[in-house]
């Protein structure tokens, strides 16, 4: 999860933004409203009647932010912040969930390229088997080419499987830099401790909302431009043999308040306020909702994984059943290849079944809003056994 964020395009620029936020308070927590501005300025009669008139003027411009707006600026400075930081949480959650569904793809995938193998070469032991006894005469030459078949089967199994473990792998590198999921589960999530109080998506909604409520204001007190202390520095002479006299100037340009701005900048501050508290309580009935159905997934996932359990068992001993059966001349080929198909089928489907109790098991984790935990040995964890074989038995 560490370098899937790092390699993402919000993980890489965090740093950079978080400097912007700073700057953006230090700036916000200045008494200049704007960059100063110096009009420099020559007059004369040069191209006129040329007798020596002229005049320099030097002024000063400094936009002053007034106290109101200076402290609604800092609010609406720090509430950007904390949203930013919400966000930041938001999105790595998002990436955790991408994280999570590829991880669990690939182990998916390897279980199932592993089964395909096995598939594989039990066909062809057992094909080889079938060939020896055709030789012998104990089966007919069609017993032959049906154990041929099934071998074939199985071979293009495992292409179809090797592609599908190529594309999850592929996803799975390019999202993480990593080509093997990891070996450890997530465990059960802890009601008590390690649920977040609010979610990360909750809470970015609602930081989202608040930083709309601060530009409102903002846009309330800023309401009619900052006023600016103007410094001139004037230096004029009538003619060439009378002498200079300086002269310095102090004002205050005030601008005056335009309705029409006014409006403009409050009712767009409050269509982003309606908007973001609508997210807000549209976001916490889905994720409520959310949470609802990952848990009911998870329930049912292990309730699907026992009953898989068992009918491998099952299975299993109805395939060593027939198999001694068919070597004894007591079965058919077709009743030996049914059963080590079912039998097949079952460990799948077990195995399955298991990785994907710990795909809904992180599915419940992401709705609640949790971040992937590290490696724990928690009773009831999805195994990481790899497939027993057992058909070959």
């Amino acid at each position: 999860m560490d370098q899937a964020w790092q390699r993402s395009p919000g993980g890489r620029a965090q740093a950079a933004r978080r400097v912007q936020l700073q700057a953006r308070q230090d700036e916000a927590g200045a008494w200049l409203a704007d960059t100063p501005a110096v009009t420099l300025s020559d007059r004369s009669d040069r191209w006129q009647a040329d007798h020596g008139r002229r005049e320099w003027e030097a002024e000063l411009d400094l936009p002053l932010r007034l106290p109101g707006v200076r402290r609604a600026t800092q609010a609406a400075a720090q509430a950007q912040g904390d949203a930013a930081q919400a966000r930041w949480a938001a999105d790595r959650l998002a990436l955790a969930g991408e994280v999570r569904e590829a991880a669990w793809a690939l182990r998916l995938a390897l279980v199932d390229h592993q089964a395909a193998g096995l598939r594989a070469d039990e066909a062809q032991a057992l094909a080889r088997d079938v060939a020896r006894r055709v030789a012998a005469g104990d089966l007919a030459r069609l017993d032959g080419h049906r154990a041929d078949a099934a071998a074939q089967q199985a071979l293009a199994a495992v292409a179809r499987a090797e592609a599908a473990l190529l594309r999850a792998r592929s996803a799975y590198q390019a999202l993480t830099g990593q080509s093997d999921p990891p070996a450890d589960e997530e465990p059960l999530p802890d009601p008590a401790a390690g649920v977040p109080i609010v979610h990360p998506l909750l809470q970015a909604t609602r930081l989202a909302a608040r930083q709309a409520r601060a530009d409102l204001a903002l846009a309330e007190a800023d309401n009619g431009g900052s006023p600016a202390l103007v410094v001139g520095l004037t230096r004029e002479r009538d003619g060439f043999n009378d002498p200079s006299a300086t002269t310095t100037r102090i004002g205050l340009r005030w601008p005056l308040a335009s309705e029409l701005r006014n409006r403009l900048g409050t009712t767009a501050a409050l269509a982003d306020l309606a908007q973001a508290e609508g997210e807000a309580d549209a976001l916490q009935a889905r994720l409520a909702a959310d949470v609802q159905a990952a848990q009911a997934e998870h329930e049912q996932a292990r309730r699907v994984r026992q009953l898989a359990l068992t009918q491998a068992a099952l299975t299993q001993q109805a395939q060593a059943l027939v198999a001694r059966a068919f070597e004894l001349g007591e079965a058919d080929l077709p009743t030996r290849l049914r059963a080590d198909a079912e039998h097949r089928q079952a460990l799948l489907d077990a195995r399955r079944a298991e990785l994907e109790a710990g795909l809904t098991l992180s599915r419940l984790r992401q709705a609640l809003g949790l971040l992937p935990a590290g490696p724990t040995d928690l009773a009831g964890s999805v195994s990481t056994a790899p497939m027993p074989s057992g058909a070959s038995q």
